[in-house]
């Protein structure tokens, strides 16, 4: 690993109960230290297809044994550890059998396409599979706002925001496109009149 060694992440774990490890290395002069700190398993390149499905297996038993209790700290250290990463600055996506980035900074707006959303950056339409409340947790909320349950704008592409008689708006982008909010998300859209 280019910045910490297998024993450099135990170590930062350090107060927090560690995850199952098993080790995969082509040194084999580590294996004692490993079993001290706890590994499950270690296993020496090239690995075996049998000996990578027994330490699979010892994986599996081990943490077939963990308690409810023990998996549920562990979800919440994993979640906390997501969340101080901060907010995403790219979107993968998929066309064929090419992975693309797409930043963050370049996409106008979001829409919901049935399992994707729509990511609209500049004339571009691209397709990255996840939902509406996933991008909303995920992006920088002083950059993006709510306006629909099926929509996402970037707020620096607003153009004007012009109230409805039923209590919604119409949030034009600089692009020219025109995009509805609904009542339940208003409240969002007049903090940005603020």
């Amino acid at each position: 690993m280019p910045e910490l060694s297998g024993f450099g992440v135990i170590a930062a774990l350090a107060g927090v109960r560690l995850p199952g490890v098993v080790f995969v290395t082509a040194y084999e002069r580590y294996a004692l230290q490993a079993f001290e700190v706890g590994a499950i398993d270690y296993l020496h390149k090239p690995v075996t297809r049998a000996r990578f499905a027994a330490a699979v297996e010892r994986a599996r038993e081990r943490l077939g044994r963990s308690t409810a209790e023990q998996r549920d700290v562990l979800v919440a250290q994993a979640t906390a550890v997501e969340r101080a990463r901060g907010p995403r600055i790219r979107f993968v996506v998929r066309r064929g059998s090419a992975h693309h980035f797409v930043p963050v900074a370049e996409v106008d707006w979001i829409d919901v396409a049935d399992n994707y959303l729509r990511l609209h950056a500049g004339g571009a339409t691209h397709l990255w599979r996840g939902t509406m409340k996933e991008a909303e947790e995920e992006l920088d909320p002083a950059r993006f706002v709510r306006i629909h349950r099926s929509a996402m704008v970037a707020v620096d592409r607003i153009l004007a925001i012009r109230s409805q008689d039923a209590g919604g708006h119409v949030v034009e982008l600089r692009s020219g496109v025109k995009l509805r909010s609904s009542r339940l998300y208003a409240e969002r859209v007049r903090a940005l009149l603020r």
